[in-house]
Order: structure tokens, then C-alpha cells, then sequence
């Protein structure tokens, strides 16, 4: 009988010395590869540095809506203008956020055929220019059948 106790408790013993084993090897291997995931996301992407991101939202009551991203590493000031295709300054102003962001409406004006949106640096040089081109369709017959 004594015998059979110890066979037991040596059962067990060993059970729980191989699950805290395997326990301790998968804690290890998540913080493995926790470490390599953050030591991942500190690389920077060259491609996305300095680059000015247009997206065309859509039209609403108010007028065109843009999105607008610049991402300035430096830090330093630059100046974001927009201008329609005579050159005339619609929007221009000075900023020195490292991640710009910034939603634009502008008014929806029939005689505007393009846009361009630059970021000019700190001494007033070209640094990215996007242009977007606007044509307008307009549908006036329209037939609603209901059956």
C-alpha cells in the first residue's frame, strides 16, 4: 500500500513539474515574440517620410472634402497651400506637427477645373505637390417606376 501512495504522489509530482515546464517555455516564447513586434515597429518606412497623402472624400452640403496627411520627420515648420488653376491662394497656413492631419471642405465652386495642394519647407521650396483635376456630370432625367 505504501508503495502504490508513493507511485502516486511521484505521478503527480512529475505531471506538475511538466506543466510548469511547458508553461514557463510558452511564457518565454510570447515574450520572444512580443519583443521582436516592438522592435519591429520602431523601424521607420523611408517610402512614408516626407510624404503628402491626398484622399478625395466625397461632396457634401457644404462643398468638397479632402483628407490631407504630411508626415514631417524634422519637425520643423512648413506651410500647406492650396490653389486653384490660376494660382489664386485658396488656403494657406503655417504648421510644424511631426504627424499632419487635416480634414479640408472647401466650397464647391463651378468654375474650378483643378486643385493643387503643396507643402512648401521653412525657406519657401517645393517640397510635395499633389493636383486633382475636377469635372462635374450632372443628370437631370431621371424615371422612377414602381411596381
Amino acid at each position: 500500500m505504501n508503495m502504490q501512495t508513493f507511485n502516486n504522489i511521484a505521478k503527480r509530482i512529475t505531471l506538475v513539474c511538466i506543466l510548469a515546464i511547458a508553461t514557463l517555455l510558452s511564457t518565454q516564447a510570447k515574450a520572444n515574440a512580443a519583443r521582436v513586434n516592438i522592435s519591429e515597429n520602431i523601424v521607420l518606412d523611408s517610402s512614408s517620410a516626407y510624404k503628402l497623402d491626398l484622399v478625395y472624400v466625397g461632396n457634401s452640403a457644404e462643398g468638397l472634402e479632402f483628407d490631407v496627411r504630411y508626415n514631417n520627420l524634422s519637425g520643423k515648420y512648413f506651410s500647406f497651400v492650396i490653389k486653384d488653376e490660376n494660382g489664386d491662394v485658396l488656403f494657406e497656413q503655417s504648421y510644424n506637427n511631426k504627424v499632419f492631419y487635416k480634414k479640408v471642405q472647401l466650397p464647391e465652386v463651378g468654375d474650378v477645373k483643378a486643385l493643387t495642394f503643396t507643402i512648401l519647407n521653412d525657406k519657401n521650396k517645393v517640397v510635395q505637390t499633389k493636383e486633382v483635376k475636377i469635372s462635374t456630370n450632372l443628370v437631370q432625367d431621371v424615371l422612377v417606376k414602381i411596381n
